[in-house]
């Protein structure tokens, strides 16, 4: 085809370059010709309560409510001191044996279907909650006994109450409530250990599901607790980057018959990088 000619000088000379002012201007007019709806008023919300009490919040000078009811529970009949005491060292032993198979397990045997059969369960959460809520309610009850054997709820309401509102701000008085107090460190281990099993269980799962390493992440995490999972997260990204996926995120549900994006091995339940 042919070229078509050139613009002369004098073509370009007769262009005319539209000024700022000139598209400002049409601008203008056409934001006025264009009609949007008018949003409602926000209500005005004074914040001045607000901001006085985060200044000078209310001290507790009274036992709250909360507390008092949960010592009515405690305090059921048919429970008593001397059985609570009893009760303590068997259960804390029985969740220490309970605690370290499933770690063993995961760490050593992840591939295992007894494994993945057990931990896909709610089994062993629903054991470890349920061993640790027992042994909360028996540890307190013999913290906190009478001479005649009752539950002494006065003196169990000023500890929680001291608990919460001078222990938690001095490892010091921190200390010296756990000292006063022989079972709670009992229950508070087996509190940070079912919370450790528990964890470790999400990234052995959650492993399985993206096809990547745990037993290092588990092993930290029953030993440091959310060091592991931190341990678990840098796995996960440092292996989906090597996928090129988001290595963060659970892997996506595959339709049946639909191929896997990551080269995900479901038979062999690998990963083919």
């Amino acid at each position: 085809p042919p070229i078509p000619p050139l613009p002369s000088i004098e073509d370009l000379r007769d262009l005319r370059v539209p000024r700022v002012e000139d598209i400002r201007a049409e601008m203008s007019r056409a934001s006025q010709q264009v009609s949007l709806p008018r949003l409602p008023d926000l209500p005005y919300v004074d914040l001045k309560p607000l901001s006085r009490f985060l200044r000078h919040p209310p001290q507790l000078s009274e036992t709250p409510e909360l507390f008092t009811e949960v010592a009515d529970v405690i305090d059921a009949e048919g429970y008593s001191a001397a059985q609570a005491k009893l009760a303590v060292k068997p259960l804390f032993t029985t969740f220490n044996a309970f605690f370290l198979p499933p770690f063993a397990l995961m760490i050593f045997l992840p591939k295992w279907p007894g494994t993945q059969s057990l931990l896909r369960s709610p089994l062993v959460p629903g054991v470890a909650s349920g061993l640790f809520l027992l042994e909360l309610l028996s540890a307190t009850r013999a913290d906190y006994v009478l001479p005649d054997g009752a539950f002494d709820a006065d003196r169990w309401q000023q500890a929680a109450t001291y608990l919460l509102t001078q222990a938690v701000a001095d490892p010091a008085f921190m200390r010296d409530f756990a000292n006063s107090t022989p079972s709670y460190q009992a229950q508070d281990w087996l509190h940070v250990c079912a919370w450790d099993l528990i964890g470790a269980r999400w990234i052995y799962l959650d492993g399985l599901e993206k096809a990547i390493w745990t037993s290092h992440s588990i092993f930290l995490c029953q030993a440091a607790g959310p060091v592991g999972w931190l341990s678990h997260a840098i796995t996960s990204g440092v292996v989906g980057g090597a996928r090129w996926t988001k290595g963060l995120l659970p892997k996506p549900k595959q339709d049946e018959g639909e191929a896997d994006p990551v080269g995900f091995d479901e038979a062999s339940d690998e990963a083919v990088l």
